[in-house]
C-alpha cells in the first residue's frame, strides 16, 4: 500500500514533483518501520502508563512473544501482530503527502514524520488501540478510521494551512500528469485496503468476511457517486473522481468495517 500511495499521488501531480512523492514514500517505509520496530510498538501496546503512553518493555520488540499471544491478538502470535501493526505506523504519516505534495522539502518531510510519529500517532493509537483512556472511556475503531484516517486528515489540513498555496496555483497546474499511473496506485491501494480492513479481524472467519463486504461495497458506491458528480458537473465522468471516490470510500468505511452491514456500508459510500 505504501509504495502505491506514491503512485497514486505522483500520478495526480506535475511531472517534474512526481519522483519526491516517490522518494517520501520509500524513505518513510523504511524509516517508519525501524522507528516502529524501536520504540514504537512499545509505545502503542506496552503496559500503559497513566492512560496516555506504552511503557519501554517491548523496546527493539525485546520480548515479544514469537509463539505466544498478546492480549491486544489472541488469534495470532505476537509478533505477528507487531508486524502488522506496523503497516498502519507506517502508512499513516505518509497519507499526509498530498497535502503538502510540491511544496515541501526532502529534510523537512525526514523530520516532520519523526516529530509526528513521536507526538501524535504513537499516543492517540495507544489511547485507543493500547487500552488508554480513550479506549476505557468506550471509543472503538476497528480498522483506523479513527487513529489513522481522522489523525492524518487533521494533519493534512494543518499543513495545508501553514504552508500556503503552491506557487503559480491556479488550473494550469492542477491537471494531473499521468492518470494511469494514478489508477494502478489506487488499485494498489483498493487491493491492500482489504488487508487493512478484514485483517483486523486478526483471523480467518465471519468477521474478517464481513468487513471485507463493508469495504468493497462501502468503495464501490462511493466511486460511484463521484463518477455520477463528475459526469453531472463536467458532461463526462472522469478517472480522477473514480478513483478519489473508491479511496475515499474505503476511508470512509475503515472505522466500521467490523461493526456494520453491507447494506450499512452501500448507505455509508453514499453518504
Amino acid at each position: 500500500m505504501t509504495p502505491a500511495l506514491g503512485f497514486f499521488e505522483a500520478g495526480l501531480i506535475r511531472l517534474k514533483n512526481s519522483l519526491s512523492v516517490i522518494m517520501q514514500t520509500m524513505t518513510g517505509m523504511a524509516l517508519l518501520s525501524t522507528m516502529w520496530f524501536v520504540v514504537g510498538f512499545t509505545l502503542v501496546f506496552a503496559p500503559d502508563v497513566n492512560g496516555i503512553i506504552g511503557d519501554l518493555s517491548w523496546f527493539f520488540f525485546n520480548n515479544v512473544p514469537f509463539s505466544d499471544s498478546v492480549s491486544w491478538a489472541a488469534t495470532i502470535p505476537g509478533v505477528n501482530f507487531a508486524a502488522y501493526q506496523m503497516m498502519f505506523a507506517v502508512i499513516t504519516p505518509l497519507l499526509i503527502t498530498g497535502a503538502f505534495a510540491e511544496r515541501m522539502k526532502w529534510n523537512a518531510f525526514f523530520i516532520f514524520i519523526i516529530v509526528w510519529s513521536l507526538v501524535i500517532y504513537y499516543p492517540l493509537a495507544h489511547w485507543i488501540w493500547g487500552g488508554g483512556w480513550l479506549a476505557k472511556l468506550g471509543v472503538f475503531d476497528f480498522a483506523g478510521g479513527i487513529v489513522i484516517h481522522t489523525s492524518a486528515g487533521m494533519a493534512a489540513l494543518a499543513s495545508a494551512l501553514v504552508l500556503g498555496r503552491r506557487k503559480g496555483f491556479g488550473p494550469e497546474i492542477m491537471v494531473p500528469h499521468n492518470l494511469p499511473l494514478a489508477a494502478i496506485g489506487a488499485t494498489l491501494l483498493w487491493l491492500g485496503w482489504f488487508g487493512f480492513n478484514a485483517g483486523s479481524a486478526l483471523a480467518s472467519g465471519a468477521l474478517a468476511a464481513s468487513a471485507l463486504l463493508a469495504t468493497q461495497i462501502g468503495a464501490c458506491t462511493c466511486a460511484l457517486v463521484w463518477i455520477l458528480l463528475s459526469w453531472k458537473r463536467t458532461g463526462k465522468p472522469t478517472v480522477s473522481a473514480a478513483i478519489n471516490g473508491a479511496i475515499s470510500g474505503l476511508a470512509g468505511v475503515t472505522p466500521t468495517a467490523g461493526f456494520i452491514t453491507g447494506q450499512w456500508a452501500f448507505i455509508l459510500g453514499i453518504v
